[in-house]
């Protein structure tokens, strides 16, 4: 019996012993882990970036001309100065240091929204995107009071073409809602009529403008029954309404040479494109005019 008690007592002392010695493992590794997460914490906030705070913005010198000047431009505006200022417009911060505004804008040390703050005027317009695409569009009438044959519509119009178009250079709407766009056209000769004026610039039916420039030609019943006087700014400025190019748009091309059949209106001073893309027809190196409805080139007589 004796020789039981003395192992029990030794196996016990034994436990004894263990348990206390996982204790104190136990509460070492604790304090590792605790130790080497105050470590990395404190790095961060060692590494941690302040901004630098903008105390003011200032012009210190007005330019005496009074010409536009962009200064800015992000994916959908331009920003510009009524005159020449950049150089001029000064931010000053926190820590005693001074840029330039332009400088301060492109590192992004201010938001645009900063010159408002500090009252510094500027202009705001949409930036011009090429071929945007359509949110609401502007359906074409196909309702044409003379024919679209070739010769007979030679014959029908006032005054007929042949020229390089150079682009596009402004688009607008009527109040009933027509897009209409102006472009210039370079190298011409006269096939048929008598120009009160050179035509180096024409007009056609089509193009796109964003609601928010749509919303200002357009009758303002015209705008709410589309739902464009609930969109936000931000909504209207980038979603556009337009009339959809179709093999029958009049949607010319920059560089490209074409025949252009005109007719003038004396309320406006404008030549129009006729009937859309059979006034806009495309023309060959053999010199022949393109044709919509039979998608081939065709001859047609020079005076």
């Amino acid at each position: 019996m004796k020789k039981y008690i003395t192992l029990a007592l030794i196996l016990a002392l034994a436990l004894s012993l263990c348990s206390c010695l996982n204790t104190e493992a136990g509460t070492a590794l604790d304090k590792q882990e605790t130790t080497d997460n105050n470590d990395v914490n404190t790095d961060i906030s060692e590494n941690k970036d302040e901004k630098k705070e903008v105390l003011d913005i200032s012009v210190t010198k007005v330019a005496p001309i009074d010409v536009v000047e962009p200064f800015y431009e992000d994916d959908i505006y331009i920003y510009s100065f009524g005159n020449p200022q950049s150089d001029y417009t000064i931010v000053k911060y926190s820590d005693g240091s001074e840029q330039k505004l332009v400088d301060a804008l492109e590192e992004g040390n201010i938001k645009i929204t900063d010159l408002d703050t500090f009252g510094i005027k500027y202009f705001t317009e949409i930036k011009p995107v090429e071929n945007p695409v359509l949110s609401y569009e502007v359906q074409q009438s196909n309702d044409y009071n003379i024919p679209t044959d070739l010769l007979p519509m030679i014959d029908a119009v006032e005054l007929v073409i042949v020229g390089t178009y150079d682009g596009t250079i402004s688009t607008y709407a009527t109040e009933t809602a027509q897009i209409y766009s102006i472009g210039k056209v370079s190298n011409f000769q006269i096939v048929k009529g008598e120009a009160s004026f050179e035509p180096k610039e024409i007009t056609f039916y089509g193009g796109a403008l964003p609601v928010s420039e749509f919303m200002k030609y357009v009758r303002p019943d015209i705008s709410a029954n589309r739902g464009f006087d609930k969109l936000t700014k931000l909504e209207a400025d980038t979603k556009y309404v337009g009339v959809p190019v179709t093999p029958y748009s009049a949607n010319p091309i920059k560089g490209v040479r074409y025949m252009f059949l005109l007719s003038y209106d004396e309320s406006t001073g404008e030549y129009i494109v006729a009937c859309d893309g059979f006034g806009v027809r495309e023309i060959n190196e053999e010199g022949k005019a393109w044709n919509p409805d039979t998608e081939t080139f065709e001859a047609f007589p020079t005076e």
